[in-house]
């Protein structure tokens, strides 16, 4: 079986979630399928350290696809005819985007359905382009991968698909993740990702300042808050609610980091604070528990089921819940052990290999049918 890999969102210095996800689940396959050929077509020169084994070819397509036309010049017309040129049967597509062009059997993943939910936090070109052809991707496609039962009930809600033609297959840990990690020795909370209105870095400012404010009023000494990750679009609220924070001194932008730097944050941690808006997954949820760090989450979008009964739960609109979880997460130490102990166990949850499997196996039925 020859199975097409959309790779355009592997780059090896910028893995975040969509991408770790395709990456994950491709080199499981390529591992555990080796009588299977893979190739893996990228939209620009691509490093050598995506070639792991024999069975795949990676193989590079113009144009460079970051651009609503150029999306539809590159999955439209550059990927149907490297299909025919190396007898595709059949396309695992990890990104949510697909070929309209092509008779090839797609296995289209949805990681969410964001764009419905929260259309003010992209672009007007891209949104544009996400509310026309996204509806059309989950119709087309011959079977989905959803990362999530949220996800999954969020698409049949607004798609009106058949239930059957979805299949979930979770997130995992990173496959490189550190084995030790340091014990904690300060205090601080962190928040880790891309800095966008999704991400409900707003209320997240604002609870903190009234949790400080609260800290101070009690005596107490407050820890800071770590912001890591890039800026992604519409940050204006973020920078102006920063601004007028009583107590903006205790608040660090350290924006992106390494993964070595990443895990030395999150071991050291007080607590991670991810509170989405939505999610469809929420990988930063898994890494925090395998570094034995407390975790509070958000009861919207996937996030609650990620974290299971394993972290504290805050409603991500209410800065005085985010705020009051906040206050619980810090000063009781008895509930961020039972919190450690129990995301210990909750990570076992998840796993690469398992999602792999499901994955290949909804191939093999596409390519046979």
């Amino acid at each position: 079986m020859n199975i097409a890999v959309n790779a355009r969102l592997l780059l090896n210095h910028r893995m975040e979630g969509v991408a770790r996800y395709c990456w994950e689940i491709t080199q499981c396959m390529i591992r555990n399928y080796p009588e299977h050929h893979f190739f893996l077509f990228f939209d620009r020169a691509y490093d050598a350290s995506f070639h792991i084994a024999e069975n795949m070819t990676c193989i590079s397509l113009f144009p460079q696809a970051r651009h609503p036309i150029l999306w539809k010049w590159w999955f439209d017309f550059s990927l149907p005819n490297a299909f025919r040129k190396h007898n595709i049967d059949v396309f695992f597509s990890g990104d949510g985007f697909m070929s309209l062009r092509t008779s090839v059997p797609t296995l289209l993943v949805s990681h969410d359905i964001a764009y419905l939910h929260f259309p003010s936090s992209m672009k007007k070109g891209h949104l544009k382009y996400y509310q026309k052809f996204v509806p059309i991707f989950h119709r087309k496609a011959q079977h989905i991968i959803a990362v999530s039962h949220s996800t999954k009930d969020d698409i049949l809600k607004h798609f009106g698909l058949e239930p059957k033609k979805i299949t979930v297959a979770y997130n995992a840990l990173p496959s490189t993740i550190p084995l030790g990690l340091n014990p904690k020795n300060k205090s601080y909370f962190l928040y880790l990702g891309s800095i966008h209105p999704r991400k409900n870095i707003v209320n997240l400012l604002l609870a903190f300042d009234i949790f400080v404010q609260r800290l101070l009023d009690e005596k107490l000494s407050p820890p800071s808050f770590i912001i890591a990750g890039r800026q992604a679009f519409g940050n204006e609220k973020v920078k102006s609610t920063f601004s007028t924070m009583r107590h903006r001194s205790f608040v660090e932008f350290k924006g992106p980091v390494s993964e070595e730097e990443k895990w030395t944050l999150l071991a050291e941690a007080t607590a991670l604070c991810y509170i989405s808006k939505w999610e469809g997954f929420g990988i930063p949820i898994l890494e925090a528990m395998h570094a034995k760090t407390p975790v509070l989450t958000s009861s919207e979008g996937a996030q609650k089921e990620v974290a299971g009964d394993a972290a504290l739960v805050a409603d991500p609109h209410n800065i005085d819940s985010i705020a009051e979880n906040m206050y619980v997460i810090f000063t009781d130490e008895k509930q961020r052990s039972i919190l450690i102990e129990k995301g210990k166990e909750r990570v076992k949850a998840f796993n690469w290999e398992k999602s792999a499997k499901i994955i290949f196996e909804e191939l093999t039925k596409l390519a046979v049918s």
